[in-house]
């Protein structure tokens, strides 16, 4: 089966081959037909293109960590004041007095703190912009291959003549 389609795949290739003088012009054919100038650029361009799209994931990297530590720190100082609030009777006693009605608070005061909010907002912003910096990598890395398989089938129909 796999003999037949080669043989298939020869004999489309010395149809062609029947209507050029010259191995030459079968080259500049092939050039043209797949645009091997473009090819070849894609080929030099696509891991630099990678390579910078992976320095722009990296600034946004970096900026998450001081976000998450400016959040857990506002988290804790909620949850400091939580525990430190007392009723206003003789014998204060602590207004959340168990572990579920200091969170159920905690969640309660994080959702109204404006800074909180406006950090939870950019580290979300910026997990988005590394998941599309991640897909477009992706992409390149894809295109790059492809690229690379059409430039050895190229290569390999060409050298079918060359001898």
């Amino acid at each position: 089966m796999i003999l037949e389609e080669l043989q298939k795949i020869k004999d489309e290739i010395v149809g062609i081959m029947d209507g050029f003088a010259s191995f030459d012009m079968l080259r500049e054919k092939l050039k043209k037909d797949f645009q091997l100038d473009g090819l070849k650029e894609k080929l030099r361009s696509i891991p630099e293109d990678i390579e910078n799209k992976q320095k722009e994931a990296q600034q946004i990297r970096s900026q998450i960590p001081n976000i998450e530590t400016e959040m857990k720190e506002i988290e804790a100082d909620l949850a400091f004041q939580i525990s430190m609030e007392m009723n206003g009777t003789d014998k204060p006693k602590p207004l959340f007095s168990n572990a579920d009605s200091r969170k159920a608070e905690l969640i309660k005061r994080l959702k109204i703190n404006k800074r909180y909010i406006e950090l939870k907002q950019k580290k979300a912003d910026l997990d988005f912009a590394l998941m599309n910096f991640d897909f477009e990598v992706d992409r390149l890395r894809n295109t790059f291959r492809v690229n690379l398989a059409i430039k050895d089938l190229i290569v390999a129909e060409m050298n079918l003549y060359r001898n």
